[in-house]
């Protein structure tokens, strides 16, 4: 495993965490279909959270809001709608 993907699954495991403290539970990590790969799935209650989680070595190129573009948030709606 490269060190970006590692640095990526520790960041994954770390959201998996602090969502836990909040009181969700998680119900998937890297569910994937034809449209791509979702983080986590997560629900509290009725709620059900998808997340897509960034983990930066650096803020230079952006934080990592900047990494979610509107072509990205396509695909995780439509792997979403499909998870539905």
């Amino acid at each position: 495993m490269s060190a970006t993907a590692a640095r990526g699954r520790w960041g994954e495991r770390l959201a998996a965490i602090d969502y836990r403290r909040g009181g969700y539970q998680v119900i998937e990590t890297n569910w994937s279909c034809r449209h791509g790969e979702i983080d986590l799935i997560l629900t509290r209650g009725e709620l059900i959270v998808f997340c897509e989680v960034k983990t930066r070595a650096r803020h230079s190129h952006g934080g990592p809001a900047a990494a979610v573009d509107s072509d990205k948030q396509r695909r995780l709606r439509r792997a979403a709608e499909e998870w539905i």
